[in-house]
């Protein structure tokens, strides 16, 4: 008898976890996706000392005058934020240098909210996170967003968090996310970036 009333409870409380189970899948209590890899910028390169995924966009001709960080000493969350610095003696040449990777794992036709939090040190215009949505051919921009429209960073602020939206074209082939500041407007500045994600916007249905 105690093993077949055993037996009946443990049914009972296995359908109780089943109609749990099924219940947080129907009502969609999952967190969204982050498409972003490596935003908090946590994770190293296996070949250098730099934040694995992310690319910085080096000039041959002005490596000396600008530092891309993988910096220990500030950062907005976990232990490492990406920076740029840009030194005084940086040329007139119009460049926007940054951190950047491609983004998998997005939807076309999707809407996406992109977050990320700046710092900045000595900025005469505000540092930038794009998202760029590519056609087919990965010839042309066919869709993208800043925070430069509506959320500017930029003087000498402690972490700032910026948002904007992005609606993902149906022909976008790539997506790229950017992190940076431009020059020749920034010489002697410096922005730190940390925490960046691309979350897809869940409509109501």
């Amino acid at each position: 008898m105690p093993s077949k009333i055993w037996s009946a409870g443990c049914v009972a409380i296995l359908a109780v976890v089943a109609a749990l189970f099924c219940a947080s899948f129907v009502l969609g209590d999952t967190e969204p996706a982050d498409v972003v890899r490596n935003g908090d910028f946590e994770s190293s390169a296996e070949s250098k000392d730099e934040p694995a995924v992310w690319r910085a966009t080096r000039v041959p001709h002005t490596i000396e005058q600008v530092t891309f960080g993988w910096d220990d000493q500030v950062f907005h969350s976990g232990s490492r934020s990406a920076s740029i610095s840009i030194d005084e003696a940086h040329p007139d040449d119009q460049i926007h240098y940054n951190w950047n990777q491609h983004v998998f794992g997005f939807n076309p036709g999707a809407s996406y909210q992109v977050t990320a939090w700046i710092k900045t040190r000595n900025l005469t215009k505000s540092a930038f996170v794009v998202v760029q949505c590519w056609n087919q051919a990965i010839t042309e921009v066919i869709g993208s967003t800043t925070n430069q429209n509506v959320d500017e960073v930029h003087g000498t602020s402690d972490w700032v968090r910026i948002q904007t939206t992005l609606e993902v074209p149906e022909a976008t082939k790539r997506m790229v996310v950017l992190a940076g500041i431009a020059v020749p407007q920034n010489r002697g500045g410096k922005a730190w970036f940390d925490d960046i994600q691309i979350i897809p916007i869940v409509r109501d249905k």
